[in-house]
């Protein structure tokens, strides 16, 4: 432990530095521009030798322990970051799983502390160009992601660095499935209630974008080819436009996957259209903004709406299947991914989940990814290192390097990037921006040298990457507003 009077700089220490607005670091740019992939908390190990090499049905009793933390060990995250780096099949964005409890006290986990194994997990994903989104799936009718959607936002403020910080947050409720009648009115003020809560949602992500998860069915009535009907729904209710409710929430949203729950490429175009049309229009689109194709590899009960290489309750790792795609394996869901972005050239593909079977091993067509197989992508150099066996108090100094050039030149070192800043700030002395808003019209959001010192990159002024931010910034500790000149 430390003293009060050190603990209390330590803390002022890093408020300051997570208040200067611009960051500049030893960061190579790696582009978020492949799949994306659930990390659910659990994922099956088929070395275990009582599970036979078969994927459970189910976690009851001694099938428990078929199942490992996916990311929680310095064992399971290399796997996961050696499955995310196949060349050419790069996953550059995750929802990751198991991350309520960790952040939810202010962004603390509950013995009050910087949970040391999400720290090192962000790091380590973002030293390798991965974006990470707090996934959060209660799923249920009070919508209760709502307001657990504001816990990232809060455990970048007290525990983030340069490396350590979630880049979103992930919704995955499906209680839309219960309610998606058409013909009952009740049904209808219930989907109108839901989408309320998800534009609630977003809002209390902000300024992370928000992430959620779709089924190909919630837009239509009657889904068939032949007699095709779209699920209309005015929202807001009373006032609001009538429109598909798939299409509301696409642009409530800022990026979404498609639950295809098939494995055909055919059928993946076919249940993925309504969704990439919709995002297609979407006006003002921000740079996180994507919409992906979602592909099951976990054991489903019908073996055609999954690539694993067998049906949930299978006694083989391995069994046949009539129906939809006859090769369930890690080659054939990428060449559907391949037919589907040929399609959707704008959409990606999808995978659901690690080690669920992608990347277990289970099969020979479900291999283990090995760091022969991965490309060993690095995008950051210089990381600050963080200690695996203890948490690390709220707010502690994370020894990252910066640098502190003698002359302000035209433009950054090629050596080095300089970062927007990732805080919020006030503009006109109300609103809550980023500099993604920034990003938006910079033409204009850029003219004042404030705004430029905060976004070196949208407003492409060079000199801001080596000049402290002009703006104040409050110390949580004191409540005392003070600038970098204090």
């Amino acid at each position: 432990m430390i003293n009060n009077n050190r603990g209390e700089s330590l803390r002022i220490y890093l408020r300051i530095s997570l208040m200067l607005s611009i960051v500049v670091s030893f960061v190579i740019s790696c582009e978020d521009d492949g799949y994306a992939m659930y990390v659910w908390s659990r994922g099956f190990d088929v070395s275990v030798p009582h599970c036979g090499g078969v994927y459970p049905a189910n976690e009851d009793g001694l099938n428990a322990t078929c199942f490992n933390h996916n990311w929680e060990t310095q064992e399971a995250r290399d796997r996961l970051w050696t499955s995310c780096q196949i060349p050419g099949r790069e996953i550059t964005r995750i929802f990751l799983s198991d991350v309520k409890s960790r952040i939810e006290n202010n962004g603390l986990n509950s013995d009050g502390f910087c949970d040391s194994a999400l720290l090192i997990t962000l790091t380590e994903a973002h030293e390798r160009g991965i974006r990470v989104y707090a996934l959060f799936a209660v799923s249920d009718a009070a919508f209760s992601e709502t307001y657990m959607a504001m816990y990232p936002n809060e455990f970048n403020v007290a525990c983030g660095t340069e490396l350590a910080y979630f880049d979103g947050v992930s919704v995955n409720n499906e209680y839309f499935t219960q309610i998606k009648g058409c013909d009952n009115p009740s049904n209808t003020a219930e989907q109108q209630l839901l989408l309320d809560n998800l534009q609630l949602t977003a809002s209390n992500s902000a300024p992370l974008p928000l992430h959620f998860s779709v089924s190909w069915n919630w837009d239509c009535c009657d889904c068939s080819t032949e007699s095709y009907a779209k699920r209309d729904v005015q929202w807001p209710a009373v006032v609001g436009e009538k429109k598909s409710a798939l299409h509301h929430m696409v642009n409530i949203v800022d990026s979404l996957d498609v639950q295809v729950a098939y494995n055909t490429p055919s059928a993946m175009m076919s249940r993925s259209a309504a969704s990439y049309e919709y995002w297609t229009q979407k006006i003002n689109k921000s740079s996180t903004s994507k919409v992906y194709s979602l592909a099951y590899t976990n054991p489903t009960d019908l073996c055609q709406l999954s690539f694993s290489p067998h049906a949930k309750g299978s006694s083989t790792a391995s069994d046949a299947c009539n129906i939809g795609n006859q090769e369930r394996t890690e080659a054939s869901m990428y060449a559907a991914f391949d037919a589907v972005e040929a399609q959707y050239p704008l959409l990606k593909g999808g995978i659901h989940y690690m080690n669920g079977v992608y990347g277990s091993g289970i099969t020979d067509g479900w291999p283990m990814h090995d760091a022969s197989t991965s490309t060993g992508k690095s995008c950051a150099t210089n990381a600050p290192s963080i200690s695996s066996t203890t948490d690390r108090p709220p707010n502690a100094p994370s020894g990252i390097p910066h640098v502190q050039p003698t002359s302000s030149p035209v433009s950054p070192p090629s050596h080095v990037l300089c970062n927007d800043s990732r805080l919020v700030f006030r503009y006109n002395k109300r609103r809550l921006v980023t500099c993604s808003w920034v990003a938006d019209i910079p033409e204009r959001r850029c003219r004042r040298r404030a705004i430029k010192i905060h976004c070196p990159i949208t407003c492409e002024f060079y000199e801001g990457c080596f000049s402290d931010s002009n703006r104040k910034f409050e110390i949580i500790e004191s409540g005392k507003r003070s600038s970098c000149n204090w």
